[in-house]
């Protein structure tokens, strides 16, 4: 899913504060939360029928970071943040069930594995239920793009000098 992240609702929007209210699990979730001040409030919709399929409550820490990149994937939700983090979400609970180091992150649902950059040209493929390191794979020029194919079984990287290499 695209996101804008300069047009995320912040938890104080009406709007958000709304749908909070509405909802016992983020009612009780926003209870926890230490600070309000720059948390953001997320619907997660389906991109085909646009139904509601999950809400969340991200806690930023009085706004220390901000969200760069979000994605619904299967049961997780997948954030990138300003402070090269990649976030793990469980779309039934909301809570943050983990987090990589990194800026940029695919998955594959049909082999359950996470794939992230954690660096210029270094990608690294984790289990996405465990976080566990599965593998590693270092290029000689910075990632441009990353993306399993569609049946998981291969993961398509196109490096910034335009050579493609398929794993």
């Amino acid at each position: 899913a695209d996101f804008a992240p300069d047009h995320a609702p912040d938890v104080q929007d009406e709007a958000a504060k709304a749908e909070i209210k509405s909802d016992t699990q983020l009612s009780q979730r926003q209870l926890t939360m230490k600070e309000r001040q720059g948390d953001y409030f997320l619907k997660i919709l389906e991109a085909q029928s646009g139904e509601e399929i999950g809400k969340l409550l991200i806690e930023t820490g009085k706004g220390s970071f901000r969200l760069s990149n979000v994605f619904a994937a299967g049961e997780c939700v997948i954030i990138t943040d300003t402070q090269n983090r990649v976030l793990v979400y469980a779309l039934k609970t909301g809570e943050q069930v983990g987090r990589v180091f990194g800026g940029y992150a695919t998955v594959s649902l049909s082999n359950n594995l996470l794939c992230v950059e954690n660096e210029k040209g270094k990608l690294a493929v984790y289990d996405l239920g465990t976080l566990e390191k599965r593998d590693e794979f270092i290029f000689s020029s910075p990632i441009s793009m990353v993306r399993f194919s569609p049946d998981g079984q291969r993961l398509l990287v196109l490096t910034v000098n335009q050579t493609v290499h398929q794993l």
